[in-house]
Order: structure tokens, then sequence, then C-alpha cells
């Protein structure tokens, strides 16, 4: 009689647990670690992965199921990037099965769905296509020096980890090219990993041009047919440079020698929903696992990744200055808080004046401002009643173009309101400014301005992006509007100005990294200017002008910003001084949602006693309810991150005899940004 086979299987589902199935003798041969498999599951049919197989019967299982079908692909995982998604799933402390998931394309294990074309059939524009050229001018003293003991890693092997700390535009991509040329002459592959889906198809150009055919990019606006071509590419060495965002750093790729992490800062390499990971630390340690070299590159570096340099985790290369000895863009600041608020103008006079000039000389401008729509409330002058979301508690923003009031968080809109639903009054204030209000501004100020807006609500079409580049490059358009889409790796060299037209969206964020996040945000903005042989110009306007993080950022001096927040976040206890674990609690009834958040945060205070661990809460989300869910959080803090995982551990199995219902979703968010 045969022997019965029988598969543990992580299915994609909010629990840790796994499951036991039966394999049918005809699928014995295809079925491995790794493997995509259909079993089924109370009334339905999930997909899910095989993590260990054996031929002992499971003591106290009763009706053991048959696993439906397998997937012809064979494992999916070879054993390092098996062994990376267990470490994800065990440091994020997220199920292994959603992990899993998201490492492969949806396409291997379900049906096709429609993404973005990313076809790259068109010419690309004259900008990318020089930049690839760039592999054949002469490197720069620092270059030269950085390149070198990067080479040296690769020749020798063994894990290393670089931070290529480099003013904006001083050439951290010329680098990478030539550290995966290397990676490829001693028959390796590369990942490159970019914050922004937006920027893979003009990173994939300058490298199509250095590699050819060998490129290929991973992420999640492709078409699934694409992607799911390109992974198993990686996975038979056919492509051996993969370009991608934060899920490609599960690339399979053969004989892999080097992770470059491009502008490392940036929050977008942190997967908001499970698994909640960050993309650079995955590629950290999945370099570490290999024993190969990891490239992080920024000219804003994180505090963390930073003090992992002064620790002598990391090696530092410095490139201090720009290439071809061009000089940094001068920055200076406008005070908004007296005559110029007195004017209740969204430009001041310097902005405006400089735009003008700017235009009459044939050059172009970048403005920055980073809020969508036309205002970002309406409020009712009879009685000061401002119209919210009803499924989340935020002001709805008046979009003009379309004439609708808009939750940017759940989706929610609805037509203009003509009368306030509190005193049925007429008369409305559409407060704040936005980027459509900036928007109308422009067109009026500005005769000669040919204008090319650039947010999520222009860019949602198929090929927007490419469009909007295209014809800023060909200058067609001689001003460029944008939210954050705009401040990071562009390279336009007509462009002598850029504004910022408020500088203080991100500084009144209940967040302790507010201040890091505008000097990365200002520093990346002003590299945009004067990237070509005319000198550039940061007008930067503010009610702050005093605040640290906005004087450091006009001297463009990361040293002076990091010495005096590193010095505040070491006083008050804030990472990398500490680890945090954030534990959220949601559900439709509040009541229930305080309730059992109290009764957690009692449960872990007690197992906290005497550890060291601060357990802070609960309280309410800064946004309370979103989705029609009502929000309650938990932050562990402490001087480890396996000393609040334990204690969170023993906080949840203690009240786990009293069971949340169903109705209430908990979530984990290890290293919470």
């Amino acid at each position: 009689m045969p022997e019965t086979l029988f598969a543990e299987v992580a299915l994609p589902l909010p629990i840790s647990q796994t499951f036991i199935y039966s394999v049918p003798s005809s699928f014995k041969e295809n079925l491995f670690v790794g493997s995509s498999v259909r079993v089924p599951f109370g009334g339905r049919k999930l997909e899910g992965y095989v993590v260990r197989t054996s031929s002992d019967y499971p003591e106290g299982l009763k009706g053991i199921k048959e696993i439906i079908s397998v997937s012809p692909q064979g494992s999916l995982f070879d054993a390092q990037l098996f062994k990376l998604t267990k470490w994800v799933s065990d440091y994020y402390m997220a199920p292994l099965g959603e992990v899993l998931r998201a490492a492969v394309p949806g396409s291997l294990a379900r049906k096709e769905r429609k993404g973005i074309d990313a076809s790259l059939s068109e010419a690309p524009p004259s900008w990318i296509a020089a930049a690839g050229q760039k592999e054949r001018m002469e490197l720069t003293k620092p270059q030269r020096e950085g390149l070198e003991l990067i080479e040296s890693s690769l020749e020798s092997g063994g894990f290393k980890v670089f931070l290529i700390h480099g003013v904006t535009g001083s050439g951290k991509t010329e680098i990478y090219i030539r550290a995966v040329r290397k990676a490829l002459d001693s028959g390796g592959s590369a990942l490159i990993l970019l914050p922004e889906v937006s920027l893979s198809t003009q990173i994939e150009r300058v490298f199509r041009d250095s590699f050819g055919d060998e490129v290929g990019v991973l992420h999640s606006y492709l078409l699934d047919s694409e992607r799911k071509k390109n992974w198993l590419d990686a996975r038979t060495g056919k492509l051996r440079v993969i370009i991608g965002a934060r899920s490609a750093v599960f690339a399979p790729l053969k004989d892999l020698k080097l992770i470059v992490v491009d502008e490392e800062h940036e929050t977008t390499y942190k997967q908001g929903d499970s698994p909640r990971y960050n993309a650079r630390d995955v590629a950290v340690m999945r370099a570490k696992l290999l024993g190969i070299t990891c490239l992080l590159g920024s000219a804003t570096p994180s505090l963390e990744t930073y003090a992992n340099v002064k620790k002598g985790k990391y090696t530092l290369i410095e490139l201090p200055e720009r290439v071809e000895s061009r000089s940094l863009a001068s920055v200076e600041i406008v005070d908004m808080r007296e005559k110029e608020r007195k004017k209740q103008k969204i430009f001041s006079e310097l902005m405006e004046t400089e735009v003008k000039e700017a235009l009459a000389r044939d050059e172009q401008v970048i403005l920055f401002i980073n809020r969508r729509g036309f205002s970002p409330f309406v409020q009712c002058l009879g009685c000061g009643f401002v119209v919210e979301c009803p499924h989340c508690d935020v002001p709805l923003t008046y979009h003009i173009d379309s004439l609708t009031l808009q939750c940017h968080y759940c989706g929610y809109r609805m037509k203009i309101v003509e009368n306030c639903s509190n005193c049925k009054g007429s008369i409305f204030r559409y407060g704040g400014v936005a980027i459509q209000k900036v928007e109308k501004e422009i067109e009026k100020l500005f005769e000669n301005a040919r204008l090319a807006r650039m947010d999520l609500d222009t860019t949602r079409k198929r090929g927007a992006h490419r469009e909007l580049f295209r014809a800023f490059e060909a200058r067609e358009k001689n001003i460029l509007l944008g939210t954050q889409m705009v401040t990071k790796g562009f390279d336009f060299p007509e462009v002598t100005l850029v504004g910022v037209i408020s500088a203080d969206t991100q500084l009144n964020l209940p967040d302790f990294r507010s201040s890091e996040r505008t000097f990365q945000l200002l520093t990346q903005v002003a590299g945009r200017a004067g990237r070509g042989d005319k000198p550039g110009k940061v007008v930067v306007q503010t009610y702050l002008p005093e605040t640290p993080s906005l004087v450091a950022a006009q001297k463009q001096d990361y040293a002076e910003f990091f010495e005096a927040e590193i010095s505040e976040r070491k006083e008050l206890g804030y990472p990398p001084f500490s680890k945090l674990i954030e534990v959220e609690l949601s559900g439709k009834k509040e009541e229930l949602v305080v309730e059992r958040s109290k009764m957690l945060g009692a449960a872990l205070k007690e197992e906290a006693h005497g550890t060291g661990v601060e357990v802070l809460g609960p309280a309410p989300h800064p946004i309370s309810r979103l989705k029609g869910r009502f929000r309650w959080r938990i932050t562990l803090r402490g001087s480890s991150h396996e000393k609040l995982k334990a204690l969170l551990q023993k906080g949840l199995a203690k009240i786990e005899k009293k069971k949340f219902p169903s109705s209430l979703r908990l979530t984990i968010d290890v290293d919470p940004l």
C-alpha cells in the first residue's frame, strides 16, 4: 500500500495557524515545499503554500481533506527566499501565508487582473536616454573611491552594507550602474529597489541602456501577465537585473550578488497593510542571509540608517559635491506670518517675482504643495460647521474640477453642498490651500505659464505619468506643479527655480518623525533645481521659519540636522534608541473597541511590570474613525524587539480566554512609521 503524504499549508488569512491536508498520489511528484496549492477551507477554495511535507499521520486530527490542485510551477521559493519569508513572518508578527502571498505575483495563483501598461515600445525621452550614457563619463574622485570599496566587497564576498550619502545630483545612480556591471560580470544578478512605481520606467531605461534585455521590472501596477513573466524570467536567470518597488524585494533572482535600495529613507518602503514589512530592512536581511553586498542610497538618510553608520554596522561613502562641479541651489525662506499673511495670497512677493523672471528667461519651474484638491475643508460661515466624511473623522476636501467633496482616506465623495446640514445656511468658506487652488492662481498670475499638474488625480490614467514628463522634458510645459511625486528622482536641466508653497504641512503632524520628514522633503525638492549648467534657486514659504529642520534644510546641511535630531531622540527615548510595536484595535461599535482596548492595555501593563518595557495608551488613534471603524491603539516601547514581542505575545495570550469577537480587528505594526 503506497505511503500517504501530508502537506502543511499556509493560507493567506489573518491567522498564524497553518493547516494539514492529504496529498493525492497523482500530485506527489509535482508537490514541493514552496508549491502553490488550491485547498478546501470551510465552504471556500483558497490558494495556499506548502511549508512542510510529512508521511507521519498528524495525531489528534480527523477528517483531513485533500489538496484540490497543485501549481505546475514547482516550488516558488528557493531555500534562501523561503528562509527570508519566514524571517519576515516572525519579525513583523505576520501570518506566513500573507507573507508568501506578498512575495509572488498574483497570477501564479489567481486569475489575471487589469493593470497599467508598462511596455517600453515608445522611444525614451532624451533626458532619460542621456542618463544612461553617463557611464562613459569620468567619475569624480569621491565616486571613484566609493566604487572601489563596493567592487572590493563584491569580489571578496560576504555581507556588507554601504550607505551612499550623496547630495542631490552627486551621481549615485552612476555608482549603482557600475556596481551592477561588476555583479553581472562575476556571473551574478542584481536587485534595484525604488520608493515609487512612477520612477521605475525612467530608471529601467537608464539600466536598459547599459544592460539591454537582461533588465526587467516588478511592481503591482504591471499587467499580471507581464509581472508573472518577469518573475519567472528572473527565476530562470533570463533576467539578471530586476528593478521594482517594495514587493520586488522578494524577486527570485538566481545568484543574487547585489541589492540596491535607492532613496532608502522613503516611508513608501513600509507596507501599509499586512504583512507590514519595511522593504529596506528586508533587503538588508536578505543580503545578510545570502552573504552579499547591499547599497543604501540617499541625500537625506533616515536617522536609523545613519546611526548604524555611526555604530560601525554600515560603511559610509560620501559624495559631498554634485557632478561636473555644479553648485547646490540657493535656498531662501519666506516668513509668511506678517505682511504676507495680511495679503491673504498664495504666492509671496518673492515667489511671484522669481517665477515671472524664470519664465521670462525661458527657464522651467517646479512648484510643490503636498495637498490634493482645491480646499482641504469647507466651513459654514453661519455656524462654523465643517463638512466631514460620514465614515472617517476627517474633513472632506473640495475638488473644483468635479465640484465634489471627497475623502482621501476611504474614497467617499458627494456633490458640493448648497445648504449647511447643521444650520441650513448657504454661505461657505473654502479654507486652506491645496493644489487645484494653486493651479487657478498660477493661471491668473503668470500670462506665459504652460502648466502641467501632477498629482494622484491627474495620473490615474494609463501612461499619464509618462506623458506629463514627456511634455515637461520637451519644454511644451514650463511649470510643473505637483505633490510629493515631483520631489525626487527627476533630472530636468532647464529647471532653475523650485517653489515650496507651504513647508508646514508635515510639521503639524503628531509624529516624532515630523521634523525628519520635513528636512528630507525640503532637501529632496531643493535638489530638483540647478541640475544643468544654470544655477538653481529654491523659495520656501513657511509660518514656522525658525524650526530647526527648516534652518538645516536651507543650508542643505545633513550633519547639522542629524546631530540636533539624534540628541532629541535620545533624550525622549525614541528610535534609534528604542524599538516600537504598535497594536491597533478597530471595530464598528465604539464602546466595544474602547472596552477591549482597555482590557488589552491592562494585561500588557501587568506583564510589563519590572521588564523595562513602556506601555503607552490605550488611546484613540489620531484619526479615530476610518472607513466606518473606530480605532484605538497601544504602543510598546523598549530596548529590544525580542523583549517587546515576547511581552505582546504574553499579553495577548492572557486575554485570549475572553475571546475577542470577530467584529473586532487587531493589527500589529512592528517598527511603525
